[in-house]
């Protein structure tokens, strides 16, 4: 297992904790932990749509949460 594979497979593992003490991933709750894990927050956001999860609430109104203006 390469260490891109090792680091990929702890972030799935976090974030299926993640899913199941809080029901669901969060912008906010993603971003924080890329920053817990050291990692760019775009891995986490891959690995999230790999693995078939939604982000939601988005900081940025790119996937709903905040209204547009």
């Amino acid at each position: 297992m390469t260490e891109q594979e090792a680091v990929r497979q702890l972030i799935e593992e976090r974030l299926q904790a993640v899913i199941t003490e809080e029901g669901g991933l969060t912008c906010a709750r993603a971003s924080r932990l890329a920053e817990e894990m050291g990692v760019a927050p775009r891995l986490v956001g891959e690995t999230a749509t790999a693995m078939g999860l939604k982000i939601t609430n988005c900081q940025l109104g790119c996937f709903g949460g905040k209204e547009r203006t």
